[in-house]
């Protein structure tokens, strides 16, 4: 990559004006991550129990949450139906006798969900977006650690298997 004389002085001149710039400045720049304040955490504990409940398994980390929060933070709509999914999901449990979804038993959290499958319009506006995508991110990652490997691909794994003697 070459680069002209030009390019070298004003990528340094942009270098000497920012290291001027006032300390009042720099502190207005926003200190938490704005992906976290997009979702209420609530909404985000039901989007969890249900992933746990549909697929079985309780999420190793946090990429079910990083895919939702992507999601609700550059389309209004997504993050407007995971809250109108959270509000109908606590609503069914409410319904259905329970008081907190996140903290009910797996298999009367997936009875909830089934009931939300069984009517058409839930069916038809969860399906897609909610469902589908909860089983799609497990099969991409969280099924691959299911059947037996240290990771899914694309993941960081065995660095460290070099330097360990052979078992």
């Amino acid at each position: 990559m070459k680069g002209t004389r030009r390019d070298f002085v004003r990528q340094g001149g942009w270098a000497v004006a920012g290291a001027y710039v006032p300390a009042q400045a720099q502190q207005q720049r926003p200190a938490a991550d704005p992906a976290a304040s997009v979702l209420a955490p609530a909404v985000v504990r039901t989007l969890r129990a249900s992933a746990e409940a549909i697929t079985g398994v309780a999420p190793l980390r946090g990429h079910y949450e990083a895919y939702w929060r992507y999601h609700a933070l550059h389309d209004a709509k997504r993050r407007e139906l995971y809250g109108r999914f959270a509000d109908t999901v606590t609503a069914s449990a409410a319904a259905a006798g329970i008081a907190d979804f996140a903290a009910a038993s797996p298999q009367s959290r997936l009875a909830v969900l089934q009931g939300l499958r069984s009517l058409p319009e839930q069916a038809r506006a969860f399906e897609r977006p909610v469902f589908q995508e909860i089983l799609a991110i497990f099969q991409r990652t969280d099924a691959w650690l299911q059947l037996g490997y240290e990771a899914w691909p694309g993941s960081a794994r065995g660095l460290d298997e070099y330097r360990r003697a052979p078992r």
